[in-house]
């Protein structure tokens, strides 16, 4: 179980109460899930995709290829069956990857934090639900 808080006291009051109630074991921070690479310091926390991108251009023999500033051209099409054309796209999006290595998402820490959620209980008013 993956579970987050926006302070130390919420953090522990839902381990402990969860361990209390289901056989549990601790791992600690969280470092990489799903192929996320996790960095959890004082002022927020950063996740990135760079070990597995790397891990990627490694089984395709492309970790020194020439970078792509975008991943696709806007003319190419795909079809349903392989070509030159689709192969020299694919390589064009694993360049494109391979300088975007330390682009991840930064979810800075916050003072203020307010969680609003809405739902639409009636199912915006479905007759069959």
């Amino acid at each position: 179980m993956v579970y987050l808080a926006s302070s130390k006291a919420l953090r522990d009051d839902f381990k402990h109460t969860m361990m209390s109630k289901f056989e549990m074991t601790n791992l600690g921070l969280l470092k990489y899930f799903l192929r996320l690479e996790v960095i959890q310091i004082e002022d927020g926390i950063f996740v990135d995709q760079k070990k597995y991108s790397v891990d990627l251009l490694k089984r395709f023999n492309m970790v020194n290829c020439e970078v792509a500033a975008t991943p696709m051209n806007i003319n190419e099409k795909f079809m349903h069956h392989p070509t030159k054309q689709q192969f020299g796209a694919a390589k064009r999006i694993l360049r494109y990857i391979a300088g975007t290595l330390n682009f991840g998402i930064w979810y800075s820490q916050a003072k203020n934090f307010r969680l609003v959620g809405f739902t639409d209980s009636d199912w915006a008013a479905c007759i069959d639900d």
